[in-house]
């Protein structure tokens, strides 16, 4: 699974279903026949830029290009390039060394940005905001 942070964005599309939205109706105006569009917008609520990690292919251990240790504690879920980690109860955990619960699956890279991610909700959770112009209901 890939997940994002925000800063790539989330396609979303919502159309009308019902009442005026759905027939194209504006106001007193019903000459069209396009469902109502609305734009939406959509950010991360839950994660945490930390900084950056340098990573080796199939390590279970990642460096810290900082200390990470008031940010961080063992249990916590973490983001590096898109992928999932947990940082293991057991194992070397200081300024230089974060342990893993499982291997880094990504390629061999320095400086890849990695986020703190919601113990409770890893995928992170996006607040979608929008306006509707048009009397109806929509769908997303």
């Amino acid at each position: 699974n890939v997940y994002t942070d925000g800063s790539f964005p989330i396609l979303l599309r919502m159309s009308g279903v019902k009442d005026w939205a759905v027939d194209g109706r504006v106001n007193d105006d019903i000459s069209s026949s396009t469902v109502a569009t609305v734009d939406l917008t959509a950010s991360a609520t839950d994660w945490s830029f930390i900084g950056a990690v340098d990573v080796t292919h199939l390590s279970m251990i990642i460096v810290p290009s900082q200390n990470f240790l008031n940010a961080l504690n063992r249990g916590d879920s973490i983001v590096i390039a898109g992928a999932l980690y947990t940082i293991s109860k057991k194992g070397k955990f200081d300024i230089t060394s974060i342990p893993l619960e499982s291997p880094y699956l990504g390629k061999t890279q320095k400086n890849i940005i990695t986020y703190k991610a919601s113990n409770t909700c890893g995928t992170g959770t996006h607040t979608v905001r929008y306006t509707p112009s048009i009397r109806g209901d929509y769908q997303i």
